[in-house]
């Protein structure tokens, strides 16, 4: 029994050694470039949307150069 054990985990460390090699020898980092600037407009505002500042306070107001309390940024499907 104990000689069958020893055998199937040889097998599977076996089996283990192989696909980590096979992975290693197949994956490719080469991302396309192209993909690369999908990724940056989907991450990147599709809107110069720079909300609204309100009170005064210690927070850098993207619209002036200003300290206020808040800052309002989002969106929203009314007119303002």
């Amino acid at each position: 029994m104990k000689n069958n054990m020893k055998k199937l985990i040889i097998f599977i460390i076996f089996l283990c050694v192989i696909a980590v090699w096979t992975t290693k020898r197949f994956h490719k980092d080469d991302m396309n470039p192209l993909i690369l600037n999908n990724v940056e407009a989907i991450a990147s505002d599709e809107s110069p949307n720079i909300g609204r500042c309100y009170g005064q306070g210690s927070i850098d107001c993207p619209a002036g150069n200003r300290k206020v309390e808040y800052v309002g940024i989002g969106y929203s499907l009314e007119i303002q």
